[in-house]
């Protein structure tokens, strides 16, 4: 068998549901090996616009209790260490990343050979366990690092070195492919001054569901959903929505954003493809900022995601959890017409409160959609969540009535 047979092989044994992955010169015949067989694998094969977003996948995913992989370049791991801190370790979650590792075999390139010296001292001080994969021999530790990444709820890091899959040659299909598409879009926009906080949108959104439940419409909207989920961006936004669901005495299931700011709906999204998620309509409660920060995880979420979920991009125009600094989404940058741009087919604007039946429009709750929705700069006076990470995980699954 070739390293490639051998590494699908444990990724089966393994029953690994989804396989994320940034590409590398020196392992490409691996991941030409799998894309040559897309359809027939049990597992998916989702590619990624930057390292940090396979990490907010990855939560989502092991939140929905589907086991995954994350493959990258060893140039790019420095691109996830925010996350991994403050995500992963935060809620003790399990992700096994396999590496390939440039800067020590056959290297010509100075930065790989800088950066591959460099990750061996980076992984010892967030003092992550890793092994070597040198030859197709090494490859059976990869089986053990995967399982014990689940078992011990750690990250878990394999460095695989070109040689590993050196002669290996599967064919590139893009060659053999036509690329033609058309694309029109009709659009014109307004935006004026908004008539809300944020915190009061949290809180007529959630009056009007609040009334759809007591009024049973609820039961009409979601007809193939057992509920609302929302996953709410870090900062001032997790706190808003917390108080206002206790303000407006509601208990949807909700993800509260300790850290990693920019990975809200990267991580919705992963829940949302799972079998768990997919019982129930995902809401990604995003802001413009953090939107900006990982604007290709709207691509991501074009290309591979379901009807279940829905992004509401909540725009005050500002860092509103840093002092409320301007930033260009306040008469710059269209959000909206970048969603259109990476191919959203739906999407809304919610200018002011009288708008907000949008939102409930079958053609936006019922499928995939990015809804803009402006709000003014400024932060509701509400505490800090006072809970741990366990008790964030421990509540989502209570109001899921998952065990």
């Amino acid at each position: 068998m070739t390293s490639s047979e051998i590494l699908l092989e444990i990724l089966k044994k393994q029953d690994i549901k989804h396989f994320l992955y940034l590409p590398c010169d020196r392992v490409k015949s691996f991941l030409f090996f799998l894309e040559n067989q897309r359809e027939n694998l049990p597992f998916s094969l989702i590619s990624l616009t930057r390292e940090e977003e396979g990490i907010g996948i990855s939560f989502g995913l092991n939140l929905g209790k589907e086991k995954n992989v994350l493959f990258i370049q060893s140039s790019g791991f420095g691109n996830i260490i925010g996350a991994l801190i403050t995500l992963t370790k935060t809620y003790n979650f399990p992700l096994p990343i396999l590496v390939s590792l440039r800067g020590l075999y056959k290297e010509k390139i100075y930065p790989q050979i800088l950066m591959g010296k460099a990750l061996l001292d980076i992984l010892k001080a967030l003092k992550i366990d890793h092994v070597f994969i040198e030859n197709k021999k090494d490859l059976e530790k990869i089986e053990k690092l995967i399982e014990s990444s689940y078992k011990e709820r750690k990250i878990k890091v394999a460095l695989i070195l070109p040689s590993v899959f050196e002669g290996e040659n599967y064919k590139n299909s893009i060659f053999e492919k036509d690329r033609c598409f058309e694309k029109e879009i009709l659009y014109k926009k307004k935006v004026c001054t908004p008539d809300m906080t944020r915190y009061e949108f949290f809180k007529e959104f959630l009056g009007i569901l609040k009334s759809y439940k007591e009024k049973r419409k609820i039961k009409k909207l979601l007809s193939s959903y057992k509920n609302f989920v929302f996953f709410v961006n870090i900062g001032f936004p997790s706190r808003e929505f917390y108080y206002a669901q206790k303000e407006i005495k509601t208990s949807f299931p909700s993800f509260y954003m300790l850290g990693s700011l920019g990975l809200v709906s990267s991580i919705a999204f992963g829940f949302s493809i799972t079998h768990l998620g997919k019982q129930y309509k995902v809401i990604s409660l995003d802001g413009d900022g953090s939107l900006l920060m990982n604007t290709g995880t709207l691509a991501t979420i074009n290309a591979f995601g379901k009807e279940n979920l829905s992004i509401y991009c909540i725009d005050n125009g500002s860092w509103g959890s840093t002092g409320d600094q301007e930033i260009y989404t306040f008469d710059k940058v269209d959000l909206e017409l970048v969603a259109k741009g990476v191919g959203f087919k739906y999407t809304s604007f919610i200018n002011y409160k009288k708008d907000l039946y949008l939102l409930f429009e079958e053609k936006n709750l019922l499928n995939k959609s990015f809804n803009h929705i402006l709000v003014k700069p400024g932060n509701e006076k509400v505490p800090t969540i006072e809970k741990s990470p366990s008790e964030i995980i421990k509540d989502f699954y209570d109001a899921l009535l998952v065990v």
